[in-house]
């Protein structure tokens, strides 16, 4: 549990900068720009689920659990991070054959150096951060992520003092910083780690690989496409990129409550791989108990600074608060789905998480062709959380049966949980 909290505190102090990386960068480029870019991260984050097959679950549980030694997990990593550079390379080049126009962005084909940084540079972050994870190191990388997110964010602040045009500055950063933090990671991992057995899996091993990633690639599809949807949706029946601008940076206000059960689920879900049923299912009661607590005394504040930042920093994005406070309460029920999630895929329940995955994204469809051309961004919001509300209840309802204990015992935090809390954030070393 000591590592839970240290991993993080660190992983936090780099969403911290990340967020506030994100802010700069939207008020450089100002929302159509914003809207823009968002869409490009979007399809981004689509082609890295295709391209990557679901094999970084796989990679992650099958070293957490030991059944892949470091030098294969080193090697079947790299087949994975070729394969996906090959993938958006063919992608790209008929993208530009048939239409014109760059796969990602959907820009000319002189921004494709910044969208194959952009890609390749969230591939190698992603695929190093599994490894650090996957081999009990996740507050080293933490550690590293959170000294990269402090010196990166120097970026975009200085454009604001030192760029009189600064709105050009927006795209190229976006695109560069995440380069600069896999290379970065990727440098530090083999210094701190040598495998001079670099090798490749063995073919019974693949079997095993690819049957546990195919279930996980298909629940990560369809998830994707339940809770990322609505930009598509927004960009077709809206007046277009400005539209996706304001929605996009609303969803980031509220998005922040998920930044610590995302730490969460990233880090125990080697811990989970290796306890045993009951005290895996006894560290996650505990944890969904006291991020409710945590959540329920931070969103006053989050609203608060949310306001402050759109009227008085961010003022060209004021119509987003509105849209932001829509969004609150279904942001905080997908709390249960992002921890519960994480149990069943280390529990290898893969198929519990397929099943909501998919009633999620044909609730969320239905809704968004509903309410989206008649209402816009409101009616996106109302989507959302109605879809996003639902998922997290059908999580704990699920989890509630199949380990027999009872809603309050997993929502309501105990003094125990605090206690325990404290103790391992102030023990002595």
């Amino acid at each position: 549990m000591q590592t839970i909290v240290k991993g993080t505190f660190y992983r936090l102090i780099y969403m911290v900068f990340s967020f506030l990386t994100g802010l700069l960068i939207s008020g450089l480029a100002g929302k159509e720009l914003f809207g823009t870019i968002s869409l490009f991260s979007l399809n981004a984050a689509l082609l890295i689920l295709i391209s990557g097959m679901g094999h970084d679950a796989s990679l992650y549980w099958h070293r957490s659990s030991g059944k892949l030694n470091p030098a294969r997990a080193l090697g079947y990593g790299w087949l994975v991070t070729a394969q996906q550079l090959i993938f958006f390379l063919l992608a790209s080049i008929c993208s530009w054959l048939f239409f014109n126009r760059l796969l990602l962005s959907q820009m000319p084909l002189k921004f494709f150096p910044l969208e194959a940084a952009y890609f390749t540079g969230l591939i190698l972050t992603e695929r190093y951060i599994v490894f650090f994870y996957s081999s009990g190191k996740a507050t080293e990388c933490n550690k590293i992520l959170s000294l990269l997110g402090f010196l990166t964010i120097l970026f975009p602040a200085s454009a604001y003092l030192l760029m009189s045009d600064y709105v050009q500055a927006a795209l190229p950063l976006f695109c560069i910083i995440p380069l600069v933090h896999g290379v970065v990671l990727m440098i530090a991992f083999h210094i701190m780690f040598s495998y001079p057995d670099f090798a490749f899996p063995r073919r019974s091993e693949l079997s095993s690989l690819f049957n546990f990633s195919f279930i996980v690639f298909i629940t990560n599809v369809v998830q994707f496409l339940a809770y990322r949807i609505d930009y598509w949706m927004i960009n077709y029946f809206t007046s277009g990129k400005e539209q996706v601008g304001l929605y996009a940076q609303a969803s980031r206000f509220a998005q922040l409550l998920w930044v610590i059960p995302n730490i969460i689920a990233a880090i125990i879900y080697h811990e989970l791989s290796l306890a045993n049923k009951a005290s895996g299912k006894a560290m996650l009661s505990g944890l969904i108990r006291s991020i409710n607590l945590f959540n329920l005394l931070f969103t006053p504040l989050l609203v608060l600074a949310t306001w402050i930042l759109v009227n008085f920093f961010l003022s060209e994005y004021i119509a987003s608060f509105r849209i932001f406070l829509f969004l609150l309460l279904g942001i905080f029920l997908f709390c249960y789905t992002i921890l519960l999630a994480a149990y069943f895929s280390a529990s290898k329940q893969l198929w519990i998480n397929l099943c909501i995955s998919v009633c999620c994204l044909m609730i969320i469809s239905f809704l968004d062709l509903l309410f989206i051309p008649t209402f816009g961004i409101e009616g996106a919001a109302w989507a959302q959380t109605i879809s996003y509300g639902a998922s997290g209840l059908t999580y704990l309802i699920i989890f509630c049966i199949r380990e027999k204990v009872s809603p309050a015992q997993m929502m309501i935090p105990r003094k125990s949980d605090l206690l325990a809390v404290k103790s391992l954030i102030f023990k002595k070393q």
